[in-house]
């Protein structure tokens, strides 16, 4: 039969291919495009190849029309690992097609695609590899993986915060989910970047954690919250998506001791790998932090329809420190009324 591509026509046959693929991430599933589709009002446009009775491949796509600024297509926005999955390069490649010519006819600026995977010089896109994906590689065995921890900046504050009487919360309850919010409207305001709307987290709740797609775990110490952490869980994978903590309490060091409870849990449970999520050459200090824990760096493949000049994405550079700066010195007031649209202009 020939292969035919078309909008996504079932939700459950759309997620069984996801769950096959070797290649998927959570961020492929129809759980995660209704997080986005709900919270930033963004169009889906989900693409299957295949035939009549079977899937083939899949490509998510959000359509992004912002006020002003570039307009595209995007697989997908506030993810790193998502791009086409096809049987074979051909299917693959089919789609990225298909994309480019829907990039076109709806009149768009460009197509962009974030994938961990290479996809065919053929498609003629443009390849930036500025990103990386640090990944710990998960065992049974929980003292084998200790061992590849740095001492004296990991192993040490993890041991500290335990003798200073840190617990860590694995979180059932909603409720929960307001203090991990406070802290992040918290750290975000400190680093200079919009946070993300509360609603966002309730969404994500609802529609992952009864399916067990993610984990809220806490860190308290004299019965406060002093730090928080996402994480999604997805076949053998466990991706760190969201953290944050209170800059007064960061000598109980709540970061480590939440990465460690979670990797233990990752071991202990048969998980193959811990992703500390997409990590930028400039933000020298986390690249540095996330390496300590004995991960190997994987390469993100990023792809677009247009050339995109790197300096674009420099964290150094001028025109993100004086975004950066300007937004730690408004009022928190004006910050979370503008959050929303700002997340919008990231995504």
């Amino acid at each position: 039969m020939e292969t035919k591509i078309e909008n996504i026509r079932n939700e459950e046959e759309w997620n069984n291919f996801v769950l096959k693929n070797e290649k998927s991430s959570i961020f492929h599933t129809i759980e995660w495009r209704n997080v986005i589709s709900s919270v930033y009002g963004f169009e889906p446009v989900y693409l299957t190849a295949g035939d009549e009775s079977n899937i083939s491949g899949i490509l998510p796509l959000f359509k992004i029309k912002p006020i002003w600024g570039d307009k595209k297509l995007v697989s997908l926005p506030f993810s790193y690992i998502t791009g086409p999955l096809g049987e074979n390069e051909k299917i693959t490649k089919d789609l990225v097609n298909f994309a480019l010519n829907l990039t076109e006819k709806m009149r768009l600026n460009y197509l962009e695609l974030r994938t961990r995977y290479p996809i065919s010089k053929e498609t003629n896109l443009k390849e930036i590899d500025y990103y990386s994906d640090p990944i710990l590689r998960l065992s049974p065995n929980c003292k084998e993986i200790w061992g590849k921890i740095h001492k004296n900046s990991i192993r040490r504050p993890i041991k500290k915060a335990e003798n200073s009487g840190v617990t860590v919360k694995r979180s059932d309850d909603i409720s929960d989910l307001q203090e991990f919010n406070r802290l992040n409207q918290v750290t975000r305001k400190k680093h200079g970047i919009p946070a993300q709307p509360f609603k966002f987290f309730q969404k994500m709740w609802e529609e992952m954690k009864d399916k067990n797609l993610m984990q809220l775990l806490l860190a308290r110490h004299d019965e406060k919250t002093i730090g928080g952490m996402i994480f999604f869980t997805f076949k053998k994978s466990i991706i760190y998506a969201y953290g944050a903590s209170d800059p007064q309490e960061l000598n109980y060091y709540p970061n480590h001791i939440i990465l460690w409870e979670m990797i233990k849990w990752g071991c202990e449970n048969n998980f193959s790998e811990f992703s500390f999520g997409r990590t930028s050459p400039e933000d020298e200090g986390l690249f540095e932090f996330k390496k300590r824990w004995g991960t190997e760096l994987l390469k993100l493949n990023y792809y677009y329809s247009k050339p995109l000049n790197p300096a674009s994405m420099d964290r150094k550079g001028w025109k993100y420190r004086m975004l950066t700066g300007t937004w730690k010195r408004l009022p928190s007031l004006v910050t979370k009324k503008l959050d929303v649209y700002m997340m919008k202009k990231i995504a």
